[in-house]
């Protein structure tokens, strides 16, 4: 017996991975995606806050965020839908993804729309110096044009295109990287952000229309497929969970701007830019599961432990390494932020609850569970936002951080609970011990489930 679980052991690993080819390239080249745009974004900001003010940083970067919250109020669940629905190249996977961009392009009518509506003052002296028209133009321009570079994105994944999305990641950054060294404009703000979200917005526009041209059909609209009802029906379903998953990215920065003062924010801005750059990588690993999972014949609960130990090694590595060298951020940005350094590695341990969570996550979208999804959801919006709002009052930044430390941690159990009790394709929490298990093998997944 002893010698038999010692041969499964030492056999584990190889079996875990055998098959799983593109679930592992992919992960490869969308991590290098994640490494370059981290890297080229933190060149574009630091060369960005050594030639102009901070005045003008803080109007850009203001700005900037705008456009992401906009994207993240506006997707629609288009993403995971498109992932889910549209998994190969062929005609029907094709005309689904054309009406996500003109769904996406409405959504983003509405959402500039309403954000120049409610437009705070300090934004409109940058977005409205060339007028109300002028600036509604730009404004929805950038987020339709972001919003078709993360479809376009999601698209080159389920068609095996990893190339292509490293490629347009490292494009971005060395156009940015060039033109932040310039000044074209009278007011550098307007340029900062331009420049900053621009580009990433053309770079969607170019990649749709490479597509149409590539499938070079004179009914990019039709037939519409019938699975439209339930691509539609799982993107609304998701989009509430996106919202909530989301909403601490987008919801906690805003909350840390209102109590805290301007230099206190600065150095919340840089730790927390680092963490949600880090934070991508299990992010990255769980749509590239979302793509593999549910293609046919997949082997869910294998590719989940996979995506689970890759997603929860890095982390683990990172989180060390956070409170170890954190103090290279007082050396690259200068002694002014020794409150980020001292933040970074609350921020960062938190990756590891995020590991878990994320995958989860990804684990109830494949099998469209979709209690599991809101529950996951909610408990990460609500662990992180409540506490912050009575921590950050209290403590300003450093009470920002704790909070999302413990939401993060409160959700990774939740999403574990959650998550083992879903489908018979087993307990994640089983997956993610495997290694505990040396002496049995699990049955074959049956795949995702369809839809409805």
């Amino acid at each position: 017996m002893i010698g038999a679980g010692r041969h499964v052991l030492l056999r584990r690993p190889d079996t875990l991975v055998s098959g799983h080819g593109h679930l592992l390239r992919g992960s490869v080249w969308l991590l290098a995606s994640v490494a370059a745009n981290a890297f080229f974004g933190f060149a574009f900001w630091l060369i960005a806050t050594q030639i102009d003010s901070k005045t003008d940083v803080g109007r850009a970067s203001a700005l900037f965020t705008a456009v992401l919250f906009i994207n993240y109020a506006t997707n629609m669940g288009l993403p995971v839908a498109v992932a889910r629905y549209a998994p190969d190249d062929r005609e029907a996977s094709t005309v689904l993804f054309n009406w996500s961009i003109l769904y996406t392009g409405a959504s983003s009518v509405l959402g500039t729309v309403l954000f120049l509506v409610f437009l705070p003052r300090s934004m409109a002296d940058t977005l409205l110096q060339w007028g109300g028209p002028a600036g509604f133009l730009i404004f929805f321009a950038v987020v339709f044009g972001m919003s078709c570079a993360v479809l376009l994105e999601v698209r080159l994944m389920a068609l095996r295109r990893w190339g292509w999305v490293f490629t347009r990641v490292a494009i971005v950054g060395v156009v940015r990287f060039a033109l932040v060294l310039v000044r074209p404009l009278g007011d550098d703000a307007l340029w900062l952000f331009l420049v900053v979200a621009g580009i990433p917005a053309l770079s969607g526009f170019f990649g749709v229309a490479a597509l149409l041209v590539r499938r070079r059909s004179r009914r990019a609209l039709s037939p519409v497929p019938a699975s439209w009802r339930a691509g539609l029906r799982y993107s609304s379903v998701n989009y509430l969970g996106i919202l909530a998953v989301q909403a601490p990215t987008f919801a906690l920065p805003l909350i840390v701007a209102v109590e805290v003062s301007s230099p206190q924010y600065a150095a919340w801005y840089v730790a927390f830019s680092i963490t949600t750059v880090i934070f991508l990588v299990p992010h990255t690993l769980g749509q590239v599961l979302l793509v593999e999972g549910g293609k046919g014949g997949a082997d869910l609960r294998r590719q989940v432990r996979l995506a689970l130990g890759l997603a929860l090694g890095f982390m683990a590595v990172v989180a060390v390494a956070g409170r170890i060298g954190s103090d290279i951020v007082t050396l690259i940005y200068g002694e002014d932020y020794a409150d980020a350094a001292d933040l970074l590695p609350t921020l960062v341990l938190a990756g590891v609850g995020w590991a878990i969570t994320s995958i989860c996550l990804t684990k109830a979208r494949v099998e469209e569970h979709v209690r599991s999804i809101v529950v996951i959801s909610l408990t990460l919006a609500v662990g992180i936002l409540a506490p912050a709002v009575v921590l950050v009052g209290e403590d300003g930044i450093e009470g920002a951080a704790r909070a999302w430390l413990i939401g993060n941690a409160i959700a990774a159990v939740t999403a574990m609970i959650v998550t083992s009790r879903t489908s018979g394709q087993g307990s994640l929490a089983a997956d993610a011990a495997w290694l505990d298990a040396v002496d049995s093998d699990e049955p074959a997944s049956t795949g995702a489930r369809g839809p409805g």
